[in-house]
This record gives structure tokens, C-alpha cells and sequence, in this order.
């Protein structure tokens, strides 16, 4: 919890102390049409899960700003056999996870028509990843330091401005790390592996 709120200070203070001086926001809201995990022995995931992102840009021309953004992303495993570093296949559970990416963003008009403008984003930033189920183990085993850690993050859209309104089409993804020391037997052991997210999502908000 407190890696949660000193990301969420830092992220949103990092946009804040920004948007004051810049000429243009954009926030959206979607769903992801693809969650793909792998690592750890891959996952499945729920079809649908939700977005939701605010860019803050300093306009060079009308044609190209540049800024900061935050958003979260939302994912859910529906896969018992995700690795037990994910959930034991006995105890047969969901696993959600809550993804943060902080950000420097580029974004470029196209055409000539502000009425209804076609643009391009190009995102690159860190992702801050929690887990619920971070790493569970066994009964017979006992844990001493489990987690999950965040990485670098990429994400590219191509999108239609029409007066205020906005729409999206967005790919993301980032690299995290998933880690564990635990006991068994007398015995320590550790677990560590990289987890590759890739997302599609199609999102639509407001440019002001």
C-alpha cells in the first residue's frame, strides 16, 4: 500500500505541476479488446478490462505538443495454472492486476481540417504493477518477501479528435518482475521471473 499511494503522489504531481503551463488536455476511458500475460508459465485473461488515461500537452504550432500523462489499466487472470507464483492451482483464484504507467507523451495533427483531426501518440514512461495474489505458495512452504515490481513502458495511438470528442485506438506494453523467497523443508529458495503485458484498447474522451 505504501508503493501504491507514493507512486500515486508522484504521478499525479508530476502531471499537476505540469498541466497549469500546458495548452491541451486529453482524458479517455475504454476497455482493453486484448490482455495478453506472459511469463511465469503464461495466463489467461479476462476478455474485457477497463482503461482510463489523462495527457497533458504543451502545444509547439497546432500541429504537435508535447507532455506528460498518467493512466491505469486493470487485468484479471482467470488461469489456475498461472505458475504458483500467481495462484496454486489448489486454491483456484483470480488473480487482478492494477497497472499504473507514468509517462512522457508526443502527440501529432494530421490534416488540415481542426474540425475533425486524425493524430498519432507515442507514449514512453514507467509502468507501476501490484498483483493480488503476488506470489502464493503452498501450505507446507512459508513465504518471507514476495512481490511483484514494474518496468519500462511503451505505448503508441492513433486517434480522431471531432471538436471536443475524442477516440482511440491504443497499444501498451511493459515488462514487470515477479519474485519470491520462501522456505521449504528447511531450505530457502528463491523464485524470480519476467512478466511481458501487452494490451489493445479502444477508448474515447474529451480533448479540452
Amino acid at each position: 500500500m505504501k508503493k501504491f499511494l507514493s507512486a500515486m503522489v508522484f504521478a499525479f504531481g508530476m502531471v499537476s505541476m505540469t498541466t497549469s503551463a500546458f495548452a491541451a488536455s486529453d482524458i479517455t476511458g475504454g476497455i482493453n479488446l486484448v490482455n495478453s500475460i506472459d511469463g511465469a508459465d503464461g495466463a489467461e485473461t479476462e476478455f474485457l478490462s477497463p482503461v482510463v488515461f489523462y495527457d497533458s500537452y504543451f502545444m509547439l504550432g497546432s500541429k504537435f505538443g508535447i507532455g506528460t500523462g498518467v493512466g491505469f489499466i486493470y487485468s484479471e487472470t482467470n488461469d489456475d495454472e498461472f505458475a504458483w507464483a500467481w495462484t496454486y492451482p489448489e486454491n483456484n483464484r483470480n488473480a487482478g492486476n492494477y497497472i499504473m504507467p507514468v509517462y512522457l507523451s508526443g502527440k501529432l495533427y494530421m490534416g488540415s481540417n481542426p474540425s475533425m483531426q486524425p493524430y498519432a501518440k507515442l507514449n514512453l514512461g514507467y509502468a507501476f504493477w501490484w498483483a493480488d495474489d503476488q506470489v502464493d505458495i503452498p501450505d507446507d512452504r512459508s513465504s518471507y518477501d514476495d512481490g511483484t515490481e514494474g518496468g519500462f513502458y511503451f505505448g503508441l495511438a492513433l486517434g480522431l479528435k471531432v471538436g471536443i470528442l475524442t477516440f482511440e485506438l491504443d497499444y501498451s506494453t511493459f515488462t514487470g518482475d515477479i519474485y519470491g523467497n520462501y522456505r521449504y523443508s528447511g531450505y530457502s529458495y528463491y523464485y524470480e521471473a519476467d512478466v511481458d503485458f501487452n494490451f489493445l484498447s479502444i477508448r474515447a474522451g474529451f480533448s479540452f
